[in-house]
Parts: C-alpha cells; structure tokens; sequence
C-alpha cells in the first residue's frame, strides 16, 4: 500500500484548520476564567445559568471540536478529516466574506478590513488546497463525500442561526 506524505498544501490546510480551533479555545478559556459571573450565578443550593451566554458557548465549543477534529484528521490524512474540515473552512470564508461587504458598506477601510481581507486570503487558499485534484485523490473523495460534507456544512449554519 503506497503512503504518499501530505505536501505543504494538505498541511497548510489541516493549521489553518489547527488554528482556527486553538484560538477560539483559548479565547472561551479566557472569556471563562476573566468572568464566570455572567455564564451561571449561583444561590446557595440553587445553580441558575444563562441561556443566552449557554447558546453561544455552545456554539463556539462545536466550532472548536469540528476544527481541531478536522485538521487533526486531515493531518492523519483520513477522508473524514476532509469531510469536517473543509465546511468549516468554507464557514469561516462566508463569515470573512459577511465582513469585507459591511466593511465596504460601511466604508470603513481601516486596518480591520485589512485583517478581514488576509482571513479571507487564508481561508480561501485552504479551501482551494483541499479541493485540488490531487488532494481529493489522496484523501480518496468521492462523489457520495460530498454530501456529508454538504450536510455538515448545512448543519453549521444551522447551528450558527438557530442555536
């Protein structure tokens, strides 16, 4: 059985992948650590918590699992790697894309806009990476692989809207 290696573009991928879970799970540590009070109160036997504050951790914590199971994944070069981790780059795009037209919109052509243009640069390479041919041959994707990966995309949106 021939194990051809990841080349630099699978990899760049599977960090950007790496990336995007580390920081969000870095930034719920320290949204955890530096203001527990809003999430939940508690009141001698009674524990109450906030289901709005709930929804949204929730939220960022699946985006988290999916990133990092992902990237390691395609690390490991398995097909499910592709299958989760290539919705959640296509995510991340249409959220940078949402961010470029309000910032167009909003005329404000500062320095986050720059940042939002080199987040959509970088997601965009990672996309086009993933679905090169010779990526999909090496992470054996076929034509019944895309709809999982329809689905799970669908399902972070689903996620996103009505959570």
């Amino acid at each position: 059985m021939n194990q051809e290696k990841l080349n630099w573009k699978e990899k760049y991928s599977a960090l950007i992948l790496l990336m995007i879970g580390g920081f969000f799970l870095i930034t719920q540590t320290i949204g955890l650590i530096s203001s527990p009070s809003e999430r939940f109160t508690s009141e001698g036997n009674k524990v109450s918590f906030n289901l709005t504050e709930l929804r949204e951790d929730l939220k960022i914590y699946i985006v988290v699992v999916l990133a990092l199971l992902g990237g390691l994944l395609l690390l490991y070069r398995k097909r499910l790697g592709w299958i989760i981790g290539l919705p959640v780059l296509i995510w991340y795009m249409i959220l940078t894309i949402n961010g470029i037209v309000l910032s167009v919109v909003m005329r404000t052509f500062d320095i986050s806009f720059l940042m939002v243009l080199v987040g959509f640069t970088t997601l965009a390479l990672a996309v086009g990476f993933l679905l090169t041919k010779r990526a999909r041959a090496k992470y054996k994707v076929g034509k019944l692989t895309y709809l999982p990966t329809f689905l799970i995309l669908l399902a972070i949106i689903a996620i996103y809207f009505w959570l």
